[in-house]
């Protein structure tokens, strides 16, 4: 299951991914939930939107199979433990 999301692990040089689709050209301009972004466009059809204002970031991938929403860049996710952990017991 843990390899389902290799390719979201692997999304840390996008550079790399797009140029192994094929020619990668300016697709415009467009927004991203509410944001403004400018758009790269491989020869396969994969694009990436990249955040128009402050750090250039990819916020959005989109593939012919999925769309992947990129957020919170640098932050720390929050993390809520389940209401009943179950414990298991120390062997040292």
């Amino acid at each position: 299951m843990a390899n389902d999301f290799s390719t979201l692990s692997a999304l840390t040089d996008i550079s790399a991914d797009l140029s192994s689709a094929g020619t990668v050209t300016s697709g415009g301009t467009g927004t991203v939930d509410g944001q403004s972004v400018v758009i790269l466009k491989a020869a396969d059809g994969t694009t990436v939107d990249i955040a128009g204002a402050g750090t250039a970031y990819p916020v959005q991938v989109r593939t012919d199979t999925a769309v992947y929403h990129l957020s919170d860049w640098n932050g720390v996710g929050t993390f809520t433990p389940p209401p009943n952990p179950i414990v298991i017991p120390s062997t040292s």
